[in-house]
């Protein structure tokens, strides 16, 4: 098993809990199973032992990578797609798994906000590379926790502060995910307004502005 430090990395989580004076140790929140942890930490990843972080304590939230994702996508999409199965729908939708990923994603969006807002802590968030289930636990907690991200403006930010700026690779989804481009006067004239702006307060001018203003490819 791989043995390998990062003396800064231990060394800004020991400022990060420092800053919370009234705490003895910080609550780190990894979103990976930690079968996985152990098995990225073999092929020279890791995690944060108690060896290198004394003063910490490692919370995994058990959430699958984007395979077991798209996977699971998959077979919901199977289920639902060209006609609904109708005869086993329960048994059908529990074997996609998608509502336990739903849950344990939604368990991390309330843990975080609990932890912030009661004033016990900080509380860092990662996964593995950092890409899906990082952002999304963090996004959604932020949007539990100020109200201002559940405005359209703060909504822009938000999507620009934990998805883009976080460098989420939003171009290079594959699995089956078309990489189109966007071109927000044809999408607004197909829906029967006359710019971007007329979409104003609704979701799609959210996601059309920033993914305009970044020049991504979706």
């Amino acid at each position: 098993m791989s043995g390998k430090r990062n003396k800064d990395e231990e060394r800004y989580l020991d400022i990060i809990r420092e800053a919370n004076g009234q705490i003895s140790k910080l609550t780190i929140y990894d979103a990976r199973p930690n079968v996985n942890a152990v098995a990225n930490k073999a092929a020279g990843g890791g995690y944060e032992g108690e060896d290198a972080h004394p003063n910490a304590e490692l919370f995994f939230w058990d959430l699958h990578n984007n395979h077991v994702m798209w996977e699971s996508l998959k077979k919901l999409k199977d289920i639902v797609y060209p006609n609904v199965e109708e005869s086993h729908w329960l048994s059908s939708l529990e074997s996609t798994h998608g509502l336990e990923h739903i849950k344990l994603v939604l368990t991390g969006a309330i843990q975080v906000p609990d932890e912030v807002s009661s004033g016990r802590s900080s509380a860092p968030v990662h996964c593995g590379a950092g890409w899906d289930r990082t952002a999304q636990l963090t996004s959604l907690a932020v949007l539990v926790l100020d109200g201002y991200y559940r405005t359209v403006e703060g909504f822009e930010v938000l999507v620009q502060k934990e998805w883009i700026s976080f460098g989420h690779t939003f171009s290079s989804i594959e699995n089956g995910v078309a990489e189109i481009s966007f071109n927000s006067k044809k999408a607004a004239s197909s829906l029967g307004y006359d710019s971007l702006e007329a979409l104003d307060g609704s979701y799609l001018y959210i996601v059309a502005s920033v993914v305009e203003s970044m020049g991504l490819q979706l």
